[in-house]
């Protein structure tokens, strides 16, 4: 891999990426039909984000800035941003420590008016979505399943998003692909129509992109050293110019301001033909396989436990979700052993217990399809280690 400079605060890059990239093996036939997805279905709308799918279904369902959309405490801090920036105001609603929905505050949330209600499948497991519809019904409520985490079901089985009156999608999360995200719904036609097409130039940035990241992993054989020190070399280039402009913003900022501003974008051709190519069987077993190697090994530590203690055979797991028996010393100890992980810092303030614990002590680690067992087991380690060991 070539070298990559240390992040602002210190701590050393990851060692292993957070997201699927291309390999030599990323793509093939698919045979099994294990498991599939509602939204690889002709009427699911193409988008270039998760959050260009969600304010895409806003728009659809005609909710404006006065609409209450009731939003989990637990969330990624994207999804406030986004509907910050399409000028809609989320109300929080708290979950419980499994991630379900507390259904006192929703029933009361949705009993005073709320629009629509935004139920999160987290991590690639599915929440009781029947129970949440007939709720909303019964109110008049909206339900918008987020399977941004949650892609595939069991074929045969009631779909992720194929229960709620909308649902979007975040492909990107589990395809090796630059960009992507989908909506359905399952009330009336939605086109994306709406969507702005993205320019060549932009296509080319996200083909280079999407080699770069598979060349720093490793994963085009012989190429991969070369073209990962030439692609760093001209991104050392173009942040020396960006640098010669002036201060740059923090990615939070540019983050929120573009969310103001950016016309929906549809999701890009180099993202379309890569999806069609990947090995959906791969993708979903080797997850599985990784899930179930974490789960065997972290149910055994003392200084963490995972979130989801069982594998369902309807799941096809997004990350690992491990709460952190004392993040203050275990996080900074991963951070600086290069162990590639996410942790929401950023949660709407709110008085949910849960979250408030959660912004500190839930970590992601990665599962997906280009690990291998190798790789786990170096993440297993790194983890015991640091939560296990005594401090120094």
């Amino acid at each position: 891999m070539a070298p990559v400079p240390a992040a602002p605060n210190g701590y050393p890059p990851p060692q292993l990426p957070m997201l699927p990239t291309i390999s030599l093996g990323f793509a093939g036939h698919n045979s099994s039909n294990t498991y599939s997805s509602a939204f690889l279905d002709f009427d699911a709308a193409r988008c270039a984000r998760g959050c260009d799918a969600l304010l895409l279904v806003l728009a659809h369902a005609r909710l404006t800035g006065t609409d209450r959309v009731l939003v989990p405490t637990v969330h990624c801090p994207s999804i406030p941003d986004a509907m910050l920036g399409g000028g809609f105001h989320p109300d929080f609603y708290s979950v419980n420590a499994d991630l379900t929905p507390a259904i006192d505050d929703v029933t009361r949330k949705l009993r005073s008016g709320a629009r629509a209600l935004l139920l999160i499948h987290y991590f690639g497991f599915t929440q009781k979505t029947e129970l949440f519809r007939r709720l909303c019904d019964q109110y008049g409520t909206l339900l918008i399943e987020d399977c941004a985490h949650t892609f595939f079901g069991r074929t045969g089985r009631s779909l992720p998003g194929r229960t709620g009156h909308y649902a979007i999608a975040s492909s990107r999360k589990l395809f090796p692909i630059p960009d992507g995200g989908a909506a359905i719904s399952n009330t009336e036609p939605m086109s994306g129509a709406s969507l702005e097409s993205i320019s060549l130039l932009d296509e080319i940035k996200r083909l280079a992109r999407t080699i770069q990241l598979a060349a720093n992993a490793g994963k085009v054989g012989n190429l991969s050293h070369g073209l990962s020190r030439l692609m760093s070399r001209l991104d050392s280039a173009r942040r020396t110019e960006v640098q010669k402009i002036g201060n740059t913003p923090t990615p939070r900022d540019v983050h929120l301001a573009t969310a103001k501003t950016r016309q929906l974008k549809k999701m890009s051709r180099v993202a379309r033909l890569l999806m069609q190519a990947t090995n959906v069987d791969r993708l979903t077993e080797i997850r599985r396989r990784n899930y179930a190697l974490l789960l065997n090994g972290i149910s055994k530590m003392t200084g963490c436990s995972p979130l989801f203690p069982e594998l369902p055979d309807d799941c096809v797991p997004y990350v690992f979700p491990v709460v952190l028996r004392d993040p203050s010393l275990a996080f900074p100890k991963l951070k600086m052993r290069g162990v590639p992980m996410y942790r929401w810092e950023d949660m709407a303030s709110s008085q949910c217990h849960v979250a408030k614990h959660y912004e500190s002590a839930l970590i992601q680690l990665p599962c997906h399809q280009e690990l291998t067992t190798g790789n786990i087991a170096w993440l297993l380690d790194q983890l015991r280690d640091a939560t296990d060991s005594p401090p120094q």
